[in-house]
């Protein structure tokens, strides 16, 4: 139940013309029930009436609101995807944490799935059950990132590093690891491997190399 209540939020949120539409609505019966009571007809009323004016005040004023609400989240989406990307890995943080709050990092409508963020420097990034599916994050550095649950199904992964990372659940079916480094990242078995088989913690970090991964090479920590 609060997962349905909490999607119903969502919409509302992203919708500014839902909110418009029943501002409208709202305006139209109230107008209708104060033009039922006036004393003087409906129709001159309405058309000559203080009350026309007046909703008509309204509804521009509540339409251009509207406008510039949806304009400034759009353009904070922006900002936000442009910092994740950052190279300063402070600023990357903080619109990874920013992205978390406002309901945008995870899900099937995550902002950062099928970005290009090459080089991206995301050390101690707070990502679980982030969206990256389709991304580009060749040699990005996840150093001591916790990823669990995360989805990096079909990325680009080669040459990033993810030294220390906690990637508990994180699924990586179809991405592309070619170089990349797994040394002392920890994994368990409901990881899923690029060929779409389950990682097997017998076996641990070595069978990454099969993948074309790296493992036990000195990296900074």
């Amino acid at each position: 139940m609060d997962g349905r209540w909490t999607e119903i939020k969502t919409i509302w949120r992203e919708s500014p013309p839902l909110w418009f539409v029943t501002g409208v609505g709202a305006g139209l019966v109230i107008g209708f029930i104060l033009g039922m009571n006036a004393r003087q007809p409906l129709d001159g009323w309405f058309v000559d009436g203080f009350w026309a004016e007046a909703l008509g005040i309204t509804l521009t004023v509540g339409l251009l609101d509207t406008l510039s609400r949806y304009r400034d989240r759009e353009q904070q989406k922006e900002r936000l995807i442009r910092q994740a990307d950052s190279k300063a890995n402070a600023i990357a943080i903080d619109a990874i944490d920013e992205l978390r709050a406002e309901g945008w990092l995870t899900g099937e409508n995550g902002l950062l799935k099928k970005r290009d963020m090459k080089h991206a420097r995301l050390m101690n990034a707070r990502l679980k059950e982030a969206n990256l599916e389709g991304s580009d994050l060749f040699r990005a550095n996840f150093i001591h990132a916790h990823m669990t649950s995360a989805n990096l199904r079909n990325t680009q992964l080669n040459e990033a590093i993810f030294c220390h990372a906690r990637m508990i659940g994180v699924d990586f079916t179809g991405a592309n690891v070619a170089g990349a480094n797994f040394t002392a990242t920890t994994f368990d078995q409901d990881v899923t491997l690029p060929d779409g088989t389950p990682y097997d913690q017998a076996l641990g970090l070595e069978q990454w190399g099969r993948f074309g991964a790296i493992i036990d090479e000195d990296v900074p920590l």
